[in-house]
């Protein structure tokens, strides 16, 4: 039985879905992904939350994308890290992942939410 498995009728929809491992696509099996069956394509989301701020290139461009077009209109994504979270390296890499999200969203009805550091809360109510 595959971990999706374990968590009941698929497709399924949350209201939060913290995103794995900083929104990194290396951990991912690429046959599920190839055949739609990953976590994102399997559990969509009110709110997509992907705590990474550019060390060790994550979040991948592939996984922002992913959630894009797997997210229902009204969604949003929150990344809790500010544009200059980390080093110079790694900030330039989390600044492009940004600017390509913000591609991606561009007329559509999902939100981006980019935190300033300080620690996060959602309200959902």
């Amino acid at each position: 039985m595959s971990g999706l498995e374990t968590v009941g009728q698929l497709p399924r929809h949350v209201n939060v879905l913290k995103v794995p491992h900083h929104g990194s696509n290396s951990a991912a099996n690429r046959d599920s992904l190839d055949a739609g069956e990953g976590l994102i394509e399997n559990v969509t989301a009110d709110n997509y939350v992907v705590s990474a701020d550019g060390t060790s290139t994550n979040p991948s461009a592939e996984t922002l994308k992913r959630i894009v077009d797997a997210a229902p209109a009204g969604s949003t994504i929150w990344l809790p890290s500010p544009r200059t979270a980390s080093a110079s390296k790694s900030a330039k890499y989390y600044a492009q992942q940004l600017d390509g999200l913000a591609a991606l969203v561009a007329g559509t009805a999902i939100t981006v939410k980019i935190g300033d550091g300080t620690p996060q809360v959602i309200d959902l109510t």
